[in-house]
C-alpha cells in the first residue's frame, strides 16, 4: 500500500504538470496575438464611388485667400476606387476630369489620377487628402489672329490649344447620410490646388498656380 508520502508526491506532480500546460496554452496564445497585431492591413472593403459637383477656379498660391474675385465657374466629375479599409483607415485611387471656364480668357480640361487617404474621425463625417498628377489643355476663350504676310493682313486661325503638365494636391471633407436606395451619398467639399507647367518659356514665367474649390455629392456603387 501506498504511504501518505507517496499520494502527496503523486498529487503534487499532477498540480505541477496541469500548471506548465496552462502557462504554455497561455503563453501561445500571446505569442498568436502578437503575430496578429503585426500583419498589415488587408485589402479589405474594396469600394466603387462616382462623384460629380460644381467647382470655381481662380489662379492663386496655394492656401491663399478664397474665395476672390475673379472666380471662374466649373464641373468636375470622376470615379474613387477605395483598395484597402482598416478601422476607421482607408486609402484609394481616383481617375476625374474638369471642365473650367474663365469668361473671355480660356477654357480648359483637366484629367488627372490620384492616390489618397481617408480617415473616419467621427461616424458623421470623414477627412480625406490626395496627390494628383495629370494634363490641362486650355484654349482661347475669344478668336485668334495671326498676321498673314501674303495678304500683309491679321486674319483668324484655328486655335488648338496648349497642354500643360498639372500635378495636384486635394484636401476633402464629407458628409455622409443614410439612403441605400440612392447609394447612401456624401455631400463634399474639396479644396484643390493646381499647377500648370511649363506655363511660358518665352515670358520665362514656368509655372503658374491655380486652386479650385467644389460642391458634390459621393455615391457608392
Amino acid at each position: 500500500m501506498m504511504n501518505k508520502g507517496m499520494w502527496v508526491g503523486i498529487l503534487f506532480t499532477f498540480i505541477f504538470t496541469g500548471s506548465v500546460f496552462s502557462v504554455s496554452e497561455t503563453s501561445e496564445k500571446t505569442v498568436q496575438e502578437s503575430n496578429e497585431k503585426r500583419k498589415p492591413a488587408k485589402l479589405t472593403n474594396k469600394t466603387l464611388y462616382i462623384k460629380f459637383g460644381v467647382s470655381s477656379f481662380r489662379t492663386s498660391m496655394p492656401f491663399g485667400a478664397f474665395p476672390a474675385k475673379p472666380v471662374y465657374p466649373g464641373i468636375t466629375g470622376g470615379v474613387n476606387y477605395s483598395f484597402w479599409q482598416k478601422g476607421i483607415h482607408s486609402g484609394d485611387t481616383g481617375t476625374n476630369g474638369y471642365y473650367i471656364h474663365q469668361m473671355r480668357i480660356r477654357r480648359f480640361f483637366i484629367l488627372n489620377q490620384t492616390i489618397g487617404y481617408q480617415i473616419w474621425p467621427l461616424r458623421f463625417f470623414y477627412l480625406h487628402c490626395d496627390l494628383g498628377a495629370g494634363w490641362m489643355h486650355s484654349f482661347y476663350d475669344q478668336p485668334v489672329y495671326a498676321f498673314d504676310s501674303g495678304t500683309g493682313q491679321y486674319e483668324q486661325k484655328r486655335d488648338y490649344g496648349r497642354s500643360y503638365f498639372s500635378p495636384s494636391m486635394g484636401l476633402e471633407m464629407g458628409f455622409p447620410f443614410k439612403s441605400p436606395w440612392l447609394g447612401n451619398p456624401a455631400v463634399y467639399i474639396k479644396y484643390e490646388t493646381f499647377l500648370q507647367m511649363p506655363y511660358s518659356q518665352i515670358n520665362n514665367i514656368p509655372v503658374i498656380p491655380g486652386t479650385l474649390l467644389t460642391l458634390g455629392v459621393k455615391i457608392k456603387l
